[in-house]
C-alpha cells in the first residue's frame, strides 16, 4: 500500500502528538464481499498501519460502518498502534475482541445522540462507561457525521 503510506507519513504530524487519520469508508461488509475485504482492504493495510507505529505513529482507525465481521484482522496489529473508531458496530462485541490491544472510540449511536431523550443517552453511556471504559481505554467522540448534538444530551456525561 505505498499510496496510503504516502499519504499517512506526508500529511502526520512531526511532533507524533495527533495520530494519522485512517479513514475507511464503507470497506466492510456489506459494502464489500469478504473475499474483497480479505483481498484489498483487510490484510493488505496492516503493513501500512505496522510501518506507521514503527516509525512512531499511532493511527486513528476510523472504521465507519459496522466492522464487526473484520475484527479478527486487526488482532495481528501491534498493542496500542491503533486507535480503533466504533461508528455502527457493538462496542461491546469490538471491546471483548479488541479492547486489550487498543484504545477504543465512538461506540455510542449517533441516533441515539441524535433523536434520543437526553435520559437514554446518559443510561447507554453509563452501560458503556460499566462495560467497556472500566478498562481505561475509550475515549468519547461522536463521528464526525454527528455534527448537531442538543447540548442536553452531552452536557454532564
Amino acid at each position: 500500500m505505498p499510496h496510503l503510506l504516502n499519504v499517512g507519513l506526508t500529511t502526520a504530524d512531526p511532533e507524533k502528538k495527533v495520530p494519522i487519520g485512517f479513514w475507511m469508508h464503507r470497506g466492510c461488509v456489506p459494502f464489500i464481499s469478504p473475499q474483497q475485504y480479505q483481498s484489498i482492504i483487510g490484510p493488505p493495510s496492516n503493513p501500512s498501519l505496522e510501518e506507521f507505529w514503527s516509525r512512531g505513529y499511532q493511527t486513528l482507525f476510523y472504521a465507519e460502518g459496522n466492522w464487526n465481521a473484520h475484527l479478527d484482522s486487526f488482532t495481528e496489529l501491534p498493542d496500542r498502534s491503533i486507535i480503533y473508531h466504533v461508528d455502527r458496530a457493538d462496542i461491546f462485541e469490538v471491546h471483548k475482541k479488541l479492547g486489550h490491544k487498543f484504545c477504543l472510540s465512538g461506540g455510542i449511536p449517533n441516533v441515539l445522540l441524535s433523536y434520543g431523550k437526553p435520559d437514554e443517552v446518559r443510561a447507554y453511556c453509563k452501560k458503556v462507561i460499566d462495560g467497556v471504559a472500566r478498562d481505561g481505554a475509550i475515549s468519547w467522540t461522536p463521528a464526525p457525521s454527528c455534527r448537531m448534538i442538543p447540548a442536553s444530551k452531552t452536557c454532564g456525561l
